[in-house]
């Protein structure tokens, strides 16, 4: 697109001047521009003031003609291909040029490349290039056509209410680019969403539209009243859903195959409407392509003034009451952090009772819970020594009695810090704050017994023989004559027998000396009695060892629990220590933490207010600059309004520039 030369100075020209300049100071003021989405509006609408383009949309429905239609205004059917399937989301621009010419532009070549006419179909049309797999952004096409020539530009959109979604996006958001419309529509009974769409158009070009009830010869065949009929349907129902005078509408029956099919036949043509469309546009659009290119510079960037004089008073007085969104969450976080404050600091004593409170608990539990199984280990071990023999091992005994006190005090140790540190992460979760672990030594080394000794017993000292011989005696001294006689015998048989023997089986001896005296009589008895003798000192010595040992393992085991009950106090305090040093650590931790924040948060406010104050100062020439800008403006609209819609100089000079 190329600048034309500035046609000598007129109404237009120096109205489009002012407009221009005022554009160029606005877009000087940052806060105006910060919108890109509003500026853009503005700013394409400039350029086509500058370049004197004026656009107008020829938009409906899917099928309602208006690409045939647009091909019978400018007599160029065959740029326009509506009969070849289905057509593709790319819009088509139609203006100037000194020579006919066809461009594409696209996404990778956004200059676009020229083309032939026959060659549209490749890029307009579904079968040509499907899903705009060849990604046509637009379709330019300049035409040496008077009705061009002024500046007037055609853009035939794609048709909304098709299946491909994509028709409607693209429409749509074309809609934001132009400066009039020329509406087509051919339902037989005008449909909800074509109203609704028609009312889309009507907010962006306001009275600039003209209505054209295209396929008017499908009605012609009822006569003038059908025609009539179909207009009067068109026109009540899209007065009633914009709001709007039926007679403020402008509405022409119009049929482009008629026009088409005249072949230069005056009557044809003068019947198909186009005549009169053109003519209708020319009055109604046309003649006031200059005024409404310049009303609608202004209306978009009075909508920028507005957008941003609206923005920037709600900040300026949000910045001048202290409630600008800044302050207003520094003022927040600092008052939550104060509050929290307060409440660490309030619930240290509650929350530190609570923890020495179920730490005791624990240590409490588990202390019983060790005694009893000192007890146990000790009672376990003497019902051991009621029942052992003379094979009974001591010093191994001893040994596994003592690792049993080992085993309580460890298990109770591991149970005790296991407990405390759940008491401690239950804290830790309830206060939000990470107290850490306690730890204790769970060692235990004890007091190593000494060796056991074995009691003095001097009969056990004795030969076997020794052993039979006070047996005997003290069955004799207790049995009379016969068991003397018996006792003699056993002693006997002692003698006779190997000492091994006598020593493997005692009572063997006494059952000989008993069998040698039986010929004496009663020497049975004597057997007998030396044979509980004997037990009775076995057993007798048994006990004496049993004592021995009892007393042993006491004592062997009395220091080794006092120092697991030391060593689990220790660890009770250790525990109990450790957690209320890390409670009131983490808390003195969270108020150091808290305390630095409140002092940051209150230089924050500090800082952000003086900020605040001195973006209200440069706020507040801005908007007097917008609130000039706007007054310029109005000026500005009422001497294009004093025109009454016609501008002198709009359509003198030279063309405008070529699309």
């Amino acid at each position: 697109m190329t600048t034309h030369t500035p046609p000598p100075p007129t109404e237009f020209t120096d109205l489009a001047d002012a407009v221009l300049a005022l554009l160029e100071r606005a877009a000087s003021i940052g806060e105006l521009t910060q919108d890109t989405e509003t500026w853009e509006e503005v700013a394409r609408s400039g350029e086509r003031l500058r370049e004197r383009t004026f656009l107008i949309a020829v938009c409906g429905e899917f099928s309602s003609g208006k690409s045939t239609l647009l091909g019978a205004l400018l007599g160029r059917p065959e740029l326009f291909p509506a009969d070849v399937g289905a057509t593709t989301s790319v819009p088509t621009v139609v203006g100037w040029a000194e020579s006919e010419h066809v461009r594409v532009v696209t996404r990778t070549e956004p200059d676009g490349f020229v083309v032939g006419a026959a060659d549209l179909t490749r890029y307009v049309t579904e079968a040509g290039n499907p899903g705009n797999a060849q990604q046509v952004v637009e379709v330019r096409i300049g035409l040496p056509l008077p009705l061009l020539r002024d500046g007037i530009c055609f853009v035939d959109l794609p048709g909304i209410g098709s299946t491909n979604a994509a028709h409607a996006l693209v429409t749509n958001a074309y809609l934001e680019r132009i400066d009039a419309a020329l509406f087509v529509s051919a339902a037989q009974t005008v449909s909800e969403s074509e109203l609704a769409f028609l009312g889309r158009v009507t907010e962006r070009v306001g009275d600039a539209l003209v209505i054209a009830r295209s396929k008017a010869d499908l009605v012609a065949q009822y006569g003038e009243d059908g025609v009539a009929r179909a207009v009067a349907d068109v026109r009540a129902k899209a007065a009633g859903a914009l709001g709007v005078a039926p007679d403020g509408l402008v509405i022409v029956p119009v049929s482009a195959l008629t026009s088409l099919m005249a072949l230069g036949d005056p009557e044809e043509e003068a019947a198909s409407g186009v005549p009169a469309l053109i003519a209708t546009m020319d009055t109604a659009i046309a003649a006031r392509a200059g005024s409404l290119l310049i009303a609608g510079v202004l209306d978009r960037l009075d909508t920028a003034v507005r957008g941003a004089g609206a923005r920037l008073g709600l900040r300026l007085r949000s910045l001048t009451d202290g409630n600008s969104p800044e302050v207003v969450a520094l003022g927040a976080e600092l008052a939550e952090r104060r509050r929290h404050l307060e409440e660490v600091t309030a619930s240290e004593a509650q929350w530190t009772a609570r923890l020495r409170q179920e730490v005791e608990q624990v240590c409490a539990d588990e202390t019983l819970k060790l005694d009893s199984a000192l007890h146990s280990v000790r009672s376990r071990a003497q019902s051991a020594l009621d029942r052992a023999g003379h094979d009974l091992n001591a010093n191994a005994f001893t040994s596994q009695v003592l690792n049993s006190v080992h085993d309580e005090y460890t298990g109770a140790a591991h149970r005790l810090e296991h407990r405390a540190n759940q008491a401690l992460e239950a804290t830790a979760s309830a206060l939000g704050v990470d107290l850490g672990h306690v730890q204790v030594d769970s060692s235990f080394h004890g007091t190593r017994a000494e060796s056991f000794t074995e009691p003095l017993i001097h009969r056990r000292t004795k030969s076997s023989l020794g052993r039979a011989v006070e047996a005997g005696g003290r069955a004799a001294r207790k049995g009379g004559f016969w068991k003397l006689m018996g006792a003699g015998l056993a002693v006997g048989a002692a003698l006779l027998f190997p000492p091994a023997a006598v020593a493997a089986a005692p009572l063997l001896g006494a059952v000989a000396a008993a069998a040698a005296g039986a010929a004496a009589g009663g020497v049975a008895d004597a057997a007998f009695g030396f044979r509980d003798e004997l037990q009775e000192m076995e057993h007798a010595d048994l006990e004496t060892r049993r004592a021995r040992l009892r007393k042993h393992v006491v004592e062997a085991l009395a220091p080794n629990q006092e120092e697991a009950r030391a060593r689990l106090r220790s660890v009770v305090a250790t525990l109990h220590n450790g957690a209320l040093t890390a409670l009131r650590g983490a808390l003195g931790r969270e108020r150091a933490e808290v305390g630095a924040r409140i002092t940051q948060l209150g230089e924050d406010l500090r800082r952000t207010r003086t900020q605040a104050e001195e973006e209200a100062a440069r706020l507040r020439p801005v908007l007097a600059g917008l609130e000039t800008l706007g007054e310029e403006s109005a000026a500005l609209r009422t001497r294009v309004a004093a025109q009454q819609g016609r501008l002198p100089g709009w359509n003198d000079g030279d063309a405008p520039g070529e699309r």
